[in-house]
């Protein structure tokens, strides 16, 4: 499986490979696309391209309402593949932006 998932991930654009790798320090098995466009840092539209190239690879499936789920190996892959190639740094600041993105959509409790 590792093998077939390491040629698929190198058949990937630049930016699909980059918004791969990120959305292996997210911690469930679904992701929406605005906390996928915070984990890489881009806008929702360019966001919105590399995950359609995820999927069209089945990387991802894509859901109802801009979610996306991947099996398990998928994102043990992509979390691997973060650690091997995203500094400390970016992987953290990437961490943060998600952290920022959830605490913003979350409604304030008085």
């Amino acid at each position: 499986m590792e093998a077939s998932l390491y040629l698929t991930y190198r058949a990937l654009s630049s930016g699909a490979a980059r918004l791969f790798r990120v959305l292996g320090l997210h911690p469930g098995p679904r992701v929406g696309e605005l906390d996928a466009a915070a984990l890489a840092g881009r806008d929702v539209a360019r966001t919105r391209r590399h995950l359609a190239e995820l999927c069209d690879a089945h990387l991802l499936e894509e859901q109802p309402q801009g979610h996306y789920v991947r099996p398990e190996l998928v994102r043990l892959y992509a979390a691997q593949r973060a650690v091997a190639e995203e500094t400390r740094s970016d992987r953290d600041l990437a961490v943060r932006r998600l952290l920022d993105q959830v605490a913003r959509l979350r409604p304030a409790r008085g």
